[in-house]
């Protein structure tokens, strides 16, 4: 391999550095965005609601990123409430479900997210 990244029959080949970097949709909104009083208060009361009473320090700043990554606030708001459907909510599970939304945007976990906001009564019975 070349220090280009090009094998050696030319073929590109991708680093590991690549694999992890976030979707260009994110790339390209996250600049010169910020969270507005109101965006930040519906967070907290959805955090309150779904996972724990008060927010930490740590988890404020992970938020953050996360909507620096690109994340809407109504997205931050989806993947906390997300979380409060696991077993066992936790910062740790907002994390990973933050993470992977910023990563390769709409999922599976996402789009099961809006399905369950949409149906008033559970949909098996």
């Amino acid at each position: 391999m070349n220090y280009a990244g090009q094998s050696d029959n030319n073929t590109m080949t991708r680093n590991t550095e690549q694999d992890h970097q976030y979707n260009d949709y994110n790339k390209a909104h996250a600049a010169g965005r910020f969270l507005t009083p109101e965006d930040c208060e519906c967070i907290k009361d959805a955090y309150a609601a779904n996972i724990a009473d008060s927010m930490t320090g740590a988890v404020a700043h992970m938020i953050e990123q996360a909507f620096d990554k690109g994340l809407t606030a109504s997205e931050i708001v989806m993947a906390i409430e997300e979380t409060g459907f696991a077993p066992r909510p936790s910062p740790y599970y907002l994390k990973a479900i933050l993470e992977r939304w910023a990563e390769y945007g709409v999922t599976v976990s996402k789009i099961r997210h809006l399905s369950r906001m949409n149906h008033a009564e559970p949909w098996w019975k």
